[in-house]
């Protein structure tokens, strides 16, 4: 039964469903690059387009796509989607996106949840972006999308030992 809770919830956040999120997510990212939670074996993403000029780096957490602190972003939005511009206006609201000491990017100064990978991707590219595009696994060309698509392969072929599920 463990083996069947873990699998559901690895697969139902793959889905776009977050039933089994726990409502408080640990986590705890370290200076080189990594980073632990409780309740995920997501890898470190990063987007790094270089026509753009921003870095971020981010990792599934509990079903959300986490941007971490220190990741920059454009600084001013040029898309159209006024869902994203939204999104992008209220993290900015809540003090977790300045303006970089530089001041020709935004950066994070915290960790910032985000529903989608590609909320998170639109935020900082400050246009409409196709998250499970553009993250890629850091220091690969692997796509979220690609990831994903290999968690539910896992899944899909994981060995029931033959047991018929109570």
């Amino acid at each position: 039964m463990e083996f069947f809770t873990q699998q559901v919830q690895l697969i139902l956040p793959v889905l776009g469903e977050n039933l089994l999120r726990s409502s408080s997510v640990m986590m705890a990212h370290d200076d080189i690059g990594g980073a632990t939670t409780s309740d995920s074996k997501s890898p470190i993403f990063e987007l790094s387009p270089r026509s753009e000029g921003v870095y971020a780096t981010g990792q599934e957490v509990g079903g959300e796509f986490t941007v971490f602190e220190g990741s920059t972003a454009r600084r001013h939005w040029f898309g159209s989607d006024p869902g994203y511009i939204r999104t992008r206006e209220q993290v900015e609201l809540e003090g977790s996106l300045v303006p970089s000491p530089a001041g020709d990017l935004m950066v994070f100064i915290r960790n910032v949840h985000f529903k989608a990978p590609s909320a998170a991707a639109a935020v900082v590219l400050g246009r409409n972006a196709n998250g499970r595009k553009e993250w890629k696994i850091k220091n690969t060309s692997t796509t979220y999308a690609e990831w994903q698509e290999r968690q539910i392969e896992r899944v899909e072929g994981a060995d029931y030992s033959g047991e018929t599920p109570v």
